[in-house]
């Protein structure tokens, strides 16, 4: 009994020791927070390293910002949202005149909770003093004030911007698309080619501008912009000092396919393409292959495109996604050889990507893309009840997709049927851009048609 009365003080004394130990670390340390656990889906080992090296730093130094900081970017530079969110909140706590961890906390939210993401963009814009943080701070805030239908607080950010750099293409952007949208054409026309003439946003940029010039009636202005348009790749991609911190602690695959994204965004499709041909090296699975594919077909390159294609539904026989890219691959391949009038050959690759097409739908039948290609494979091969049947069932599937309904109209004209073809190309006129022509063409066409008929 000695024993177990001797052994049970000593557990006493050491908890009371303890005790107080904890007290006074938590007396000087009033919040310490646990890092995120390191999320089980983070399966590629460089990626696990990086975060266990930001996360041993923060259990080190927990109440070192910057640590928690640096956490949160490996984080957000692997897709790990709601861990990073955590780590900047943190961040912003103990370092609260740094503007980078707000704006990306809101960045965080933006997709999702974009209500909840204002206060956050507002609070970076207050804080940055660094001129290209302020800038990504203001223009970002005015771009979700517009959205929220804050039109003056915008407009008043992007003139803002315009003080500081007169040049700034995505002031320019905005301002331009808010003149067109008050009916202010010449004013557009002055904003807008600034951006087109740029490396950041001109696709876009372009397309409106096309519009601006139409409505000015300078039809030969309004082609050579449309043209520019769809001769580039890429969308609204502005350069973000926040978005560059993060892109730069990602590793291994995330990393790549990131920088991939971005490049090809901004238009730098060839540096793009690189880096997913090194990809297709080093992981060499079906997400690889897919999103190789799908850069080579967006960047008008078929050939190649069938080639890496064939190897992912070879590798993966019941992924539909690939499938259907392989259609599409070789419907383009079809489309050239019959502008080369190699009309036999064109035949024998619509018939592959019909057959293709086919496997899209048998695996997902859902997929109205797959349809509305469907339809227009059966089209360039002459069966056009079965183009009418399949472009009919892309409408059920996706009742907005303006191009099913413009190739409906078509089919229709085709089968000589021009007073049903008049409801499609209404409604196709409705849903595709105010720039895109060739649906009111069909449209007046089949009214006249229509008229002739009776």
């Amino acid at each position: 009994m000695r024993f177990w009365s001797s052994k049970w003080k000593r557990l006493l004394a050491a908890t009371a020791i303890l005790a107080l130990a904890v007290g006074l670390y938590y007396l000087l340390n009033p919040r310490t927070a646990i890092p995120p656990a390191i999320p089980e889906d983070a399966n590629d080992l460089s990626v696990t390293a990086a975060l266990a090296k930001a996360r041993g730093e923060v259990l080190a130094n927990p109440q070192s910002g910057p640590a928690w900081g640096e956490l949160g970017l490996v984080f957000r530079a692997h897709e790990f949202e709601a861990e990073s969110n955590f780590c900047f909140a943190e961040a912003a706590r103990l370092d609260p005149t740094k503007p980078q961890w707000p704006y990306l906390i809101g960045l965080g939210l933006l997709a999702q909770q974009p209500s909840e993401a204002l206060p956050y963009f507002e609070g970076a814009y207050r804080i940055a003093v660094v001129a290209d943080e302020k800038s990504a701070a203001r223009m970002r805030l005015a771009e979700l004030y517009l959205d929220r239908g804050r039109t003056d607080d915008a407009v008043r950010l992007f003139e803002e911007e315009l003080k500081r750099d007169p040049s700034s293409a995505r002031a320019h952007y905005w301002l331009g698309a808010r003149a067109l949208q008050t009916d202010d054409p010449a004013a557009a026309v002055e904003h807008l080619k600034i951006t087109a003439a740029g490396p950041y946003g001109r696709k876009n940029a372009s397309a409106l501008l096309a519009n601006a010039y139409r409505r000015l009636g300078k039809e030969g202005e309004a082609n050579r912009a449309a043209a520019d348009s769809a001769g580039y790749v890429g969308g609204l991609f502005w350069p973000d000092p926040f978005v560059a911190a993060y892109m730069g602690r990602g590793t291994g695959r995330s990393a790549m396919v990131q920088q991939a994204s971005a490049l090809f965004e901004a238009g730098q499709r060839d540096e793009a393409l690189n880096i997913l041909e090194k990809m297709t090296a080093l992981y060499p699975d079906i997400q690889t292959l897919t999103a190789y594919g799908d850069a080579l077909v967006k960047s008008g390159l078929p050939e190649q495109a069938e080639e890496i294609l064939r190897r992912a539904v070879q590798l993966d026989p019941d992924y539909a996604g690939a499938h259907h890219l392989l259609g599409v691959a070789l419907f383009q391949r079809g489309e050239i050889e019959q502008q080369q009038k190699q009309l036999e050959r064109a035949a024998e690759r619509f018939k592959l990507a019909r057959g293709a097409f086919q496997k899209t739908v048998e695996l997902k039948p859902g997929h109205a893309l797959a349809q509305l290609y469907l339809a227009k494979v059966e089209r360039h091969l002459g069966q056009l009840v079965e183009a009418s049947n399949a472009c009919g069932e892309a409408i059920r599937l996706s009742p907005s997709l303006a191009e099913a309904h413009f190739v409906m109209g078509e089919i229709l004209l085709e089968l000589k049927r021009p007073q049903e073809a008049i409801a499609p190309l209404e409604q196709a006129v409705r849903l595709a851009p105010p720039d895109f022509a060739p649906p009111k063409a069909a449209l007046n066409r089949a009214r006249l048609e229509a008229m002739e008929k009776k």
